[in-house]
């Protein structure tokens, strides 16, 4: 099934979703009761999450009768969709996922370790963004060349994205937001 002609391919509405969540970001955060409720934490890093059953097919009889210990086992139980629908639903729900992600990285670092630990924190944050960046245009191709399929790198994504979204999860319980602190007028001001 092809898509429709006007639709935008499928990198380009992956690309759409991501601003879109970015643009969602600031609606939320322009709210305080959503800056400071779970929805900064949660729903979106498990939306990038889950979006790789969008786009894998697994053969569970193949899965539960093989040994799962075995790499090629586990990699024939695996395929990539052809179901365009598909493809597009998982651009939408990664780019949704990622884009609100993304854009709360840095708040995070502060809100979770305060200002003190920003300077430390952030640069070792962004070289792990870079390194990232390096590491995930050579990864997948790597090990294309060496499985014969995409299946182990999405495998690998689906590994990595669900430790994030523990870590998130983890963060949410051990660092609780709670309510702003009303800011008061100091007197020698008014």
């Amino acid at each position: 099934m092809a898509a429709h002609p006007s639709s935008p391919p499928a990198y380009g509405r992956y690309n759409i979703a991501a601003v879109v969540g970015k643009i969602l970001t600031a609606f939320v955060f322009s709210i305080p009761a959503c800056k400071r409720s779970f929805l900064i934490y949660i729903p979106f890093p498990l939306m990038y999450t889950l979006s790789h059953f969008l786009i894998l097919d697994i053969d569970l009889a193949q899965a539960f009768n093989s040994n799962w210990f075995h790499q090629a086992n586990v990699l024939d139980a695996l395929s990539i969709t052809d179901s365009t629908p598909r493809l597009l639903a998982f651009c939408t729900v990664a780019g949704l996922g990622y884009g609100f992600g993304a854009s709360i990285m840095a708040l995070l670092v502060k809100e979770f370790f305060g200002l003190l630990d920003l300077t430390k924190l952030q640069p070792i944050q962004y070289a792990c963004v870079i390194f990232g960046n390096m590491g995930g245009m050579f990864l997948p191709g790597y090990l294309k060349e060496a499985t014969g399929t995409y299946c182990s790198s999405l495998l690998m994504s689906l590994v990595a994205t669900t430790v994030t979204f523990l870590c998130f999860v983890t963060m949410y319980f051990a660092h609780p937001i709670g309510e702003a602190p009303r800011r008061v007028a100091k007197k020698e001001l008014i």
